[in-house]
């Protein structure tokens, strides 16, 4: 208790020798006054695996609470998804031993622990499928998930896999070769051959032929590789579904030939 100026009145009838004075000197003495108690209180920290479920967790300590005295959490935080969060008591009341509301009488600062939840594992087995890109779709549909606890799904959650792999289609290319009689043209042959692999039905080849043989004597019919790419019927360019390297990174390839005579 705190005894304040003698412009306040109190009708408690205190004076400032701890007195008891009569109703007609309460004007001549201070107010008492009860300052709110300041309390700290501790939430405490908890870590869940994810089960799909809201997780609260209400331990705390409240230090310098009036013995007999109770804090109780109504309103907390709560996390159901991976991650971390702050242990917030947003909402709480005070009682005494009767269970009397005194939360005015109290300052309350929080020391906040932490929510966590951590992904949880599961364990599939998947077969496996693996085909040369022909334009179909490839499916490997079979799969087994671990039934143990700890591994398995939540309740309600459905797992959706595995998915196949496809491997780019390995083609051979070839340019077309050429011969004439010099009569003072330039020899071109713009013929491009798939030579070896698979194009899907409605694709085809794009390239740039460069070769030029002028006056007598043979060359390669080379090609702008830069240029490179396959599209399908529509012209969507479907290049990524091809290669022309091998496994050692040979690029496969074989240039006709040039020739004026």
């Amino acid at each position: 208790m705190l005894f304040h100026g003698s412009d306040v009145k109190q009708e408690l009838g205190i004076d400032n020798d701890f007195r008891l004075v009569t109703a007609s000197e309460i004007s001549e003495y201070g107010k008492v006054v009860v300052n709110p108690l300041s309390i700290t209180v501790k939430t405490g920290n908890q870590t869940w695996v994810y089960n799909g479920q809201a997780h609260t967790w209400t331990n705390y300590t409240a230090e310098g609470i009036v013995s007999g005295h109770k804090l109780y959490n109504i309103v907390s935080t709560s996390i159901t998804d991976v991650g971390t969060i702050n242990n917030t008591f947003s909402s709480y009341i005070i009682v005494d031993a009767s269970g009397k509301d005194v939360t005015k009488n109290y300052t309350v600062s929080f020391e906040e622990g932490t929510l966590t939840v951590t992904k949880r594992t599961i364990v599939v087995a998947t077969d496996s499928a693996t085909k040369v890109y022909d334009d179909t779709p490839l499916t490997a549909p079979s799969w087994v998930l671990d039934a143990t606890s700890e591994n398995s799904l939540v309740k309600g959650h459905t797992i959706y896999g595995p998915t196949p792999t496809i491997k780019q289609s390995l083609l051979e290319i070839a340019t077309g070769s050429a011969q004439k009689t010099d009569d003072g043209d330039a020899l071109t042959c713009d013929e491009v051959i798939l030579s070896k692999g698979y194009l899907a039905e409605g694709h085809q080849i794009k390239i740039e032929v460069t070769g030029k043989q002028v006056g007598r004597g043979s060359s390669e019919n080379r090609v702008s590789w830069e240029t490179f790419r396959v599209e399908d019927e529509n012209g969507n360019d479907v290049t990524h579904n091809y290669t022309v390297y091998d496994e050692n990174g040979i690029r496969r390839f074989k240039f006709g030939t040039l020739t004026i005579i």
